[in-house]
């Protein structure tokens, strides 16, 4: 084809009259877009019948280049010095270069709501026309539709990343115990319905907002509400990522992602982005179902699940302890209660060793040498205890390893081997406490402290009087880090904010004991009621 439009266009501006209807019939039969323009980017009027459908626009002669290829600024201006070169260049160089430099190959057109299923793609070829004395004269721009090889290229892609998934979802599974990952299903599960839920309560309010605007009062959606959101898709992420599910975390960093346009000054349709929002939380939902039926696949239902004995049993004989507790018993009775109440106890260890695996993954990701060191693993504790302190350690322990722990070559230079992170739990009359501390950089208060004035938290005459305590607790307000890496699990300032009001939820309080270039400690006291 390309070889007919050559011979009736090479010599195109001397053409006769009956050579100008044989070209005309020629375009209007064309299966392809095909067009020209001249070395100053004009549009010219020949173009095929079939190029206004393809490129999506209604009049060719009368639009301009830059409105034809969909090209924002910086890519007009691109093309514009490509043009300039093709000028100077056409003579020197080959053609088939000088063409595969142009900006714009591709053009991908996409509805509102950027389903794949509804878009088109566009591949854009250009070719020389030349005067009848040798002299570059036009380009001519062929467009051919290859939505149905693009669709099928991208089939094939998600077909064959959702096999990975699959593969890596059943391995991470098998690694982990069956109380473990259903723990994490429960978890997941709960945070994922107390989203939608608030999803769609916001989204009612504002589609009635919207219905009676301009009357009525404005529906506001707060930052402190959609922190609070973030805090929840932040902590379903971490305990994804934790399990290796990271096709699933990807949700919720979109989901994340799309919450910012929340915030004022809105730059969007809040009503849109709720939707958006929305259909996140519902494809997390179905991923979460699939992980739900690949574990009744490996470990069978939840009575299947035993330890010496049947994990329903061993239930049934606590809660029968329980009401025994309160009345007066024979010595050896009492210690038989205390006993039977324990059989559901674990070691620190083997409750522990999903965090343990969490940091170690995260520490390959990032490169690191991290050892976990749990001080009293072999101690026997109430697995409901150290539930209620999931949520907590899994911050502490990822912070630890993303900005405590220095790279290898880092350590190497100050003479430290193996990045080192510990762990102790203990129970103390009627308190849990929990440390955990590292052999990493400590905190860098000054940069701390430079980051939260320059993001607002504090004003510079008050940073001026803060103590080096004070400075430091600047680390627990929301949107604040000292990193500079921003990715799906660390950089955006929430880790440390949500473990502060989980253990004000929880009634009890955190100290932090730091010094830069040695390492850190948290210290954190709750009421053993409260975990209880």
């Amino acid at each position: 084809m390309k070889d007919i439009v050559q011979k009736f266009t090479g010599n195109l501006e001397e053409t006769s009259d009956t050579k100008m209807l044989q070209i005309s019939d020629i375009l209007n039969n064309l299966e392809h877009g095909l067009f020209t323009i001249n070395l100053d980017g004009t549009v010219n009027s020949e173009y095929s019948a079939i190029t206004k459908q393809i490129l999506k626009i209604n009049d060719i002669e009368s639009s301009n280049i830059a409105d034809i290829l969909r090209m924002d600024a910086r890519q007009n201006k691109a093309f514009g010095l490509w043009l300039d070169l093709v000028k100077t260049m056409y003579s020197q160089m080959r053609w088939q270069k000088l063409s595969k430099l142009a900006p714009i190959q591709e053009i991908e057109f996409t509805d509102d709501h950027g389903d794949i299923n509804n878009s088109s793609f566009i591949s854009l070829s250009y070719q020389c026309i030349y005067s009848s004395d040798g002299r570059l004269s036009k380009i001519m721009i062929l467009a051919m539709d290859i939505t149905e090889t693009r669709l099928k290229d991208y089939y094939l892609a998600a077909e064959r990343q959702r096999h990975e998934n699959d593969i890596r979802a059943i391995l991470n599974i098998a690694n982990a115990t069956a109380d473990e990952i259903r723990k994490f299903i429960e978890d997941t599960a709960v945070h994922l319905n107390e989203l939608i839920s608030q999803i769609l309560l916001h989204l009612e309010n504002v589609t009635k907002q919207r219905e009676i605007y301009p009357n009525g009062e404005d529906y506001i959606i707060g930052n402190e509400v959609i922190d609070t959101l973030h805090r929840t898709i932040y902590t379903i992420k971490s305990n994804c990522s934790s399990y290796g599910f990271d096709f699933f975390a990807t949700l919720a960093h979109q989901a994340e992602d799309q919450l910012e346009n929340l915030r004022l000054p809105l730059t969007s349709r809040r009503q849109e982005d709720l939707q958006t929002i929305k259909m996140h939380f519902d494809k997390m939902t179905i991923a979460l179902d699939e992980i739900r039926q690949k574990v009744k696949l490996i470990y069978g239902e939840y009575d299947e699940n035993t330890v010496r004995i049947p994990e329903y049993n061993v239930t049934t004989i606590i809660n029968k302890c329980n009401p025994l507790s309160n009345k007066s018993h024979s010595t050896d009775i009492q210690e038989l209660i205390d006993e039977c109440k324990k059989l559901a106890w674990k070691p620190l260890g083997v409750l522990l060793r999903k965090h343990q695996k969490s940091a170690l993954k995260t520490a390959r990701k990032l490169h690191k040498d991290v050892e976990i060191i749990i001080k009293n693993a072999k101690q026997f504790f109430n697995p409901i205890v150290i539930t209620r302190l999931d949520e907590i350690l899994l911050h502490l322990i990822q912070n630890a390893v993303y900005h405590g722990i220095e790279s290898p070559e880092i350590r190497d230079e100050l003479g430290k081997s193996c990045g080192k992170i510990y762990i102790e739990i203990d129970i103390i009359d009627e308190f849990c406490f929990l440390v955990v501390s590292d052999d990493g950089r400590g905190i860098d208060v000054e940069l701390l402290l430079t980051n939260a004035v320059n993001k607002k938290v504090i004003t510079p005459e008050e940073a001026v009087k803060m103590s080096n305590d004070e400075k430091i607790a600047l680390l627990f307000k929301s949107h604040l880090s000292t990193s500079e890496l921003v990715n799906e699990v660390s950089g955006k300032g929430m880790g440390m904010d949500i473990i502060k009001h989980r253990i004000e939820a929880l009634g009890g309080t955190i100290t932090t004991n730091s010094i830069f270039g040695q390492g850190t400690t948290f210290c954190i006291k709750v009421p053993l009621d409260s975990l209880m």
